[in-house]
Protein backbone atom coordinates (compact mmCIF):
# COMPACT_ATOMS: atom_id res chain seq x y z
CA UNK A 1 0.00 0.00 0.00
CA UNK A 2 1.06 3.52 -0.48
CA UNK A 3 3.36 5.09 2.65
CA UNK A 4 4.54 1.34 3.52
CA UNK A 5 7.85 2.95 3.03
CA UNK A 6 7.33 6.12 4.88
CA UNK A 7 5.66 3.85 7.64
CA UNK A 8 8.56 1.53 7.98
CA UNK A 9 11.16 3.98 7.89
CA UNK A 10 8.86 6.75 10.67
CA UNK A 11 9.23 3.15 13.08
CA UNK A 12 12.74 2.51 11.96
CA UNK A 13 13.40 6.43 13.61
CA UNK A 14 11.04 5.90 16.48
CA UNK A 15 8.78 7.91 15.84
CA UNK A 16 5.30 7.24 16.19
CA UNK A 17 2.83 6.41 13.07
CA UNK A 18 -0.78 8.00 12.95
CA UNK A 19 -3.45 5.21 12.95
CA UNK A 20 -6.94 5.84 12.25
CA UNK A 21 -10.08 4.19 11.68
CA UNK A 22 -12.28 2.95 8.74
CA UNK A 23 -15.53 4.06 8.58
CA UNK A 24 -16.99 0.88 7.34
CA UNK A 25 -14.78 -2.34 8.61
CA UNK A 26 -13.69 -0.49 11.99
CA UNK A 27 -10.26 -1.77 11.70
CA UNK A 28 -7.37 0.52 12.50
CA UNK A 29 -4.58 1.02 10.01
CA UNK A 30 -2.00 4.19 9.47
CA UNK A 31 -3.39 7.25 8.19
CA UNK A 32 -1.07 7.12 4.71
CA UNK A 33 -2.79 3.62 3.71
CA UNK A 34 -6.45 4.87 4.18
CA UNK A 35 -8.56 7.16 2.06
CA UNK A 36 -8.77 10.25 3.59
CA UNK A 37 -12.49 12.03 2.76
CA UNK A 38 -13.62 15.87 3.69
CA UNK A 39 -16.67 17.68 4.14
CA UNK A 40 -17.12 20.41 1.68
CA UNK A 41 -18.99 23.57 2.74
CA UNK A 42 -22.23 22.26 1.16
CA UNK A 43 -22.29 19.42 3.31
CA UNK A 44 -20.95 16.83 0.36
CA UNK A 45 -18.47 14.22 0.15
CA UNK A 46 -15.23 14.51 -1.29
CA UNK A 47 -11.97 12.23 -1.85
CA UNK A 48 -9.40 14.38 0.12
CA UNK A 49 -6.66 12.45 -2.64
CA UNK A 50 -3.73 14.73 -1.81
CA UNK A 51 -4.85 14.95 1.91
CA UNK A 52 -4.70 18.49 2.22
CA UNK A 53 -8.38 19.74 2.55
CA UNK A 54 -9.44 21.69 5.82
CA UNK A 55 -11.28 20.56 8.61
CA UNK A 56 -11.95 17.48 10.00
CA UNK A 57 -11.62 14.26 8.45
CA UNK A 58 -12.81 10.74 8.27
CA UNK A 59 -10.78 7.51 6.97
CA UNK A 60 -11.96 4.47 5.13
CA UNK A 61 -10.03 1.67 3.05
CA UNK A 62 -9.24 2.17 -0.53
CA UNK A 63 -11.33 -0.61 -1.62
CA UNK A 64 -14.21 -1.04 -3.26
CA UNK A 65 -15.92 -3.04 -1.01
CA UNK A 66 -15.35 -0.80 2.24
CA UNK A 67 -16.30 2.86 0.15
CA UNK A 68 -19.26 1.17 -0.88
CA UNK A 69 -20.29 -0.05 2.48
CA UNK A 70 -19.58 2.94 4.11
CA UNK A 71 -21.80 4.86 1.48
CA UNK A 72 -24.60 2.40 2.08
CA UNK A 73 -24.73 2.57 5.45
CA UNK A 74 -24.04 6.49 6.22
CA UNK A 75 -21.08 5.69 8.43
CA UNK A 76 -19.68 8.97 7.79
CA UNK A 77 -22.57 10.71 9.48
CA UNK A 78 -21.38 9.17 13.37
CA UNK A 79 -17.20 10.47 11.86
CA UNK A 80 -18.59 13.98 11.01
CA UNK A 81 -21.67 14.27 13.87
CA UNK A 82 -23.86 15.47 11.32
CA UNK A 83 -25.78 14.67 8.57
CA UNK A 84 -23.37 13.91 5.21
CA UNK A 85 -24.61 14.20 1.72
CA UNK A 86 -23.35 11.48 0.38
CA UNK A 87 -22.28 11.05 -3.52
CA UNK A 88 -23.78 8.13 -5.35
CA UNK A 89 -20.82 5.32 -4.96
CA UNK A 90 -19.83 4.64 -8.55
CA UNK A 91 -19.79 8.30 -9.19
CA UNK A 92 -17.05 8.62 -5.94
CA UNK A 93 -15.27 5.68 -7.28
CA UNK A 94 -14.62 6.88 -10.52
CA UNK A 95 -13.62 10.30 -9.62
CA UNK A 96 -11.11 8.26 -7.13
CA UNK A 97 -10.09 6.14 -10.34
CA UNK A 98 -9.46 9.22 -12.26
CA UNK A 99 -7.14 10.89 -10.19
CA UNK A 100 -4.95 7.92 -9.70
CA UNK A 101 -4.96 7.12 -14.10
CA UNK A 102 -3.91 10.85 -13.81
CA UNK A 103 -1.01 10.22 -10.85
CA UNK A 104 0.00 7.37 -12.93
CA UNK A 105 -0.08 9.55 -16.12
CA UNK A 106 2.58 12.00 -14.28
CA UNK A 107 5.09 9.01 -13.60
CA UNK A 108 4.97 7.86 -16.62
CA UNK A 109 5.37 11.37 -18.23
CA UNK A 110 8.18 11.84 -15.92
CA UNK A 111 9.77 8.29 -16.50
CA UNK A 112 9.70 8.81 -20.18
CA UNK A 113 11.49 12.23 -19.57
CA UNK A 114 14.27 10.95 -18.03
CA UNK A 115 14.21 7.64 -20.32
CA UNK A 116 13.50 5.26 -17.93
CA UNK A 117 10.42 3.66 -20.40
CA UNK A 118 10.61 0.75 -23.15
CA UNK A 119 7.03 0.97 -24.89
CA UNK A 120 5.85 -1.17 -26.85
CA UNK A 121 6.21 -5.05 -27.74
CA UNK A 122 9.51 -5.24 -29.32
CA UNK A 123 11.12 -2.58 -26.77
CA UNK A 124 10.00 -4.37 -23.62
CA UNK A 125 11.19 -7.18 -24.51
CA UNK A 126 14.73 -6.19 -25.10
CA UNK A 127 14.82 -4.67 -21.76
CA UNK A 128 13.46 -7.48 -20.43
CA UNK A 129 16.45 -9.56 -22.39
CA UNK A 130 18.77 -7.82 -20.92
CA UNK A 131 18.10 -7.59 -17.24
CA UNK A 132 17.11 -3.97 -17.16
CA UNK A 133 13.11 -4.22 -16.01
CA UNK A 134 12.36 -3.24 -13.05
CA UNK A 135 8.72 -3.51 -13.22
CA UNK A 136 5.98 -4.56 -16.08
CA UNK A 137 2.51 -2.55 -17.28
CA UNK A 138 0.64 -4.45 -19.36
CA UNK A 139 -2.91 -4.33 -20.98
CA UNK A 140 -5.81 -6.79 -20.05
CA UNK A 141 -5.94 -7.22 -23.74
CA UNK A 142 -2.68 -7.33 -24.62
CA UNK A 143 -1.77 -10.40 -27.54
CA UNK A 144 1.26 -11.31 -25.41
CA UNK A 145 0.64 -10.52 -22.17
CA UNK A 146 0.62 -14.14 -20.60
CA UNK A 147 3.38 -14.92 -22.49
CA UNK A 148 5.26 -11.48 -21.01
CA UNK A 149 4.02 -12.12 -17.61
CA UNK A 150 5.37 -15.78 -17.31
CA UNK A 151 8.99 -14.16 -18.28
CA UNK A 152 8.39 -11.45 -16.03
CA UNK A 153 7.53 -13.91 -13.10
CA UNK A 154 10.52 -15.98 -14.02
CA UNK A 155 12.82 -13.64 -13.51
CA UNK A 156 11.08 -12.20 -10.17
CA UNK A 157 9.84 -9.05 -11.93
CA UNK A 158 6.36 -7.70 -10.90
CA UNK A 159 3.84 -6.76 -13.04
CA UNK A 160 0.55 -4.88 -13.00
CA UNK A 161 -2.53 -4.86 -15.23
CA UNK A 162 -4.21 -1.88 -16.75
CA UNK A 163 -8.22 -2.19 -18.29
CA UNK A 164 -7.17 -1.65 -22.26
CA UNK A 165 -4.57 -1.34 -24.54
CA UNK A 166 -6.10 2.15 -25.41
CA UNK A 167 -5.49 3.62 -21.69
CA UNK A 168 -2.44 2.68 -22.16
CA UNK A 169 -1.27 4.20 -24.83
CA UNK A 170 -3.16 7.41 -23.51
CA UNK A 171 -1.25 7.00 -20.37
CA UNK A 172 2.07 6.86 -21.89
CA UNK A 173 0.83 9.28 -24.77
CA UNK A 174 1.23 7.04 -27.94
CA UNK A 175 -1.09 4.45 -29.89
CA UNK A 176 -2.45 2.06 -28.24
CA UNK A 177 -0.08 -0.18 -26.23
CA UNK A 178 0.04 -3.67 -24.78
CA UNK A 179 2.76 -3.21 -22.63
CA UNK A 180 5.18 -0.64 -21.14
CA UNK A 181 8.61 -2.05 -19.58
CA UNK A 182 9.93 0.85 -16.26
CA UNK A 183 13.57 0.66 -15.78
CA UNK A 184 14.11 2.87 -12.54
CA UNK A 185 13.56 1.02 -9.20
CA UNK A 186 11.69 3.98 -8.10
CA UNK A 187 9.36 4.45 -10.69
CA UNK A 188 8.65 1.07 -10.67
CA UNK A 189 7.43 0.88 -7.20
CA UNK A 190 5.62 4.09 -7.00
CA UNK A 191 3.85 3.45 -10.16
CA UNK A 192 2.78 -0.49 -8.31
CA UNK A 193 1.97 1.41 -5.40
CA UNK A 194 -0.30 3.66 -7.64
CA UNK A 195 -1.67 0.47 -9.75
CA UNK A 196 -2.30 -1.81 -6.63
CA UNK A 197 -5.23 1.38 -5.12
CA UNK A 198 -6.56 1.35 -8.43
CA UNK A 199 -7.01 -2.23 -8.61
CA UNK A 200 -8.93 -2.37 -5.09
CA UNK A 201 -11.46 -0.40 -6.58
CA UNK A 202 -12.68 -2.95 -9.23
Amino acid sequence: MIGATENRAAASRGRSIAERTCAACRQKAPSRDLLRMAQAPDGSLVPDLRRNLGGRGAHVCPTRKCIVHALKKHSFDRVFNTRVRYPNADDLLDSIKSSLFRNINTLLASGSASRFLCAGTDASRKCLNEGKAACMLLASDATERERFETQAKERSIPTRTLPSKNLLGTLTGRRPTGVVTIKDRGLADALIAVADRLEALY
